[in-house]
């Protein structure tokens, strides 16, 4: 939790947390963090051939949308979803019902649509 440190973070963490989270430890490895530091994928977004839904929430104070938004922009097959809530909120009802079916619908047009090879 101490890698979260915006006002929202704790109710939002707590919010997704399992009703019995015994056995559960949120935690990740060290490394990640400073892996994260690195991390811009829309530099090689250009690469990406396959169908690739970004979903982006605009209020979204853990995560800046802007460079979701980015990859989206450079992606070749790249479609971007907004959604005008925070970064926990599309784990919670209302959204989370609103995102699945957005990511449904995703996997049916893209799946279901006859496959052409690029070259």
């Amino acid at each position: 939790m101490s890698m979260l440190t915006t006002p929202d973070a704790a109710a939002g963490f707590a919010s997704i947390m399992p009703a019995d989270p015994v056995g559960w430890e949120p935690t990740i490895p060290a490394r990640i963090v400073l892996q994260m530091r690195a991390d811009r994928p829309a530099r090689r977004a250009n690469l990406v051939s396959c169908p690739l839904l970004v979903s982006v929430c605009d209020g979204d104070a853990i995560a800046p949308p802007q460079p979701a938004i980015e990859v989206a922009k450079h992606a070749p097959r790249g479609e971007l979803q907004r959604y005008p809530i925070g970064h926990f909120d599309l784990f919670n009802e209302p959204w989370i019902d609103r995102v699945v079916n957005d990511q449904i619908a995703f996997l049916r047009r893209t799946l279901l649509q006859p496959h052409t090879e690029q070259r």
